[in-house]
């Protein structure tokens, strides 16, 4: 926490447990309270929920998932008639288990990853922002995005695994209302671009880079959208050349 002649003042009247509640609704003012402290603890939170609510939904996504999957192999088979695909379902449903397993692991790498970007996109952008900062910032931004896990698994068991055919159907974005049958790649990717929780984690991300880089919002929300259009470049040439 800061006072108004900016000297620092004792986190510890403030608990972590209120970080990640008063992220949704006051993020500057995390953010404001936080931009000296460590990543490590909030980092570890945030890996073993998300761990956790991999294994929720896990069994919930399972159809929509597996829908998904045959739909790919389908077309993978249209377009190379030769291409054996018997054993795929089995790799891709043990690699989803295994997978599951990880998840805490995978979304620290990229909580750390996407630190290391902001910290680097900060800097271009004139920013005195660190590498601890970064993490922090994109640590705390990843809470957002865990509570549309759970989102999830409320929709999954209200409308049911087996009527979901596309997990595109679970997304809070215009992609949800397209049919992935008929939809092309591109259309599917715009679509999904448009994602109400997306836009709220990229949100996040801009609010945070403000307050600990000391930079103006615009100039913030610029490089967290070059950051965003580099992390979808790979989606999009796959869209467009799909």
């Amino acid at each position: 926490m800061m006072t108004v002649s900016g000297e620092a003042v004792s986190e510890e009247k403030v608990g972590l447990w209120e970080d990640f509640v008063d992220i949704f609704y006051a993020p500057s003012e995390v953010f404001a309270r936080r931009r000296a402290a460590g990543f490590w603890m909030p980092l570890l939170v945030v890996a073993v929920v998300a761990t956790i609510l991999s294994f929720g939904t896990s069994r919930i996504l399972e159809a929509p998932a597996d829908a998904d999957a045959q739909r790919q192999t389908r077309e993978m088979v249209r377009e190379n008639p030769e291409l054996d695909v018997s054993g795929a379902r089995t790799m891709t449903e043990t690699i989803g288990e295994v997978l599951v397993w990880f998840t805490g692991f995978f979304v620290a790498a990229m909580a750390i990853g996407l630190g290391l970007m902001l910290w680097l996109g900060g800097k271009i952008a004139g920013s005195a922002i660190s590498v601890r900062a970064g993490i922090l910032i994109a640590t705390y931004a990843m809470v957002p995005r865990l509570s549309e896990a759970v989102v999830a698994i409320v929709e999954g068991l209200a409308r049911g695994p087996s009527n979901l055919d596309s997990l595109s159907r679970l997304s809070w974005s215009p992609a949800r209302f397209l049919d992935p049958d008929t939809a092309s790649d591109m259309v599917m990717f715009v679509a999904s671009a448009v994602d109400l929780f997306a836009i709220w984690w990229l949100v996040v991300l801009a609010i945070g880079l403000a307050v600990i880089g000391n930079m103006p919002r615009a100039r913030a929300a610029a490089v967290v959208a070059g950051i965003w259009v580099v992390l979808s470049l790979p989606a999009l040439i796959g869209a467009a050349t799909g």
